[in-house]
């Protein structure tokens, strides 16, 4: 009944609290994340919180940070923009091209 149960999610930067608790919910096995997202203040997979492992939940993941870093930072650190409506709470959007 859930859409990604066991699947695997690759993304560039630490999800805030809202991303994660709907990995959460959609019953993510693992979460591969390459660097803190320097605009959300909300990381959610270990460096404000860790949602993935809170007991309080009723589903846990694994979390696994620095997937190819530099790599990362290299391609994305002129292509990363802020969005500016506030209701947003800053989160980055990835501009590909």
């Amino acid at each position: 009944p859930y859409l990604c149960t066991g699947f695997d999610m690759y993304i560039t930067h630490e999800p805030c609290v809202m991303c994660t608790m709907a990995a959460t919910h959609s019953r993510i096995g693992r979460v591969f994340w390459s660097t803190r997202n320097p605009y959300c203040e909300e990381g959610a997979l270990g460096s404000n919180y860790k949602l993935h492992c809170d007991s309080r939940l009723n589903h846990r993941f694994k979390a696994y940070r620095g997937l190819c870093e530099a790599e990362t930072r290299s391609v994305l650190g002129s292509k990363t923009v802020i969005n500016s409506d506030s209701n947003l709470r800053n989160h980055s959007i990835n501009i590909s091209n």
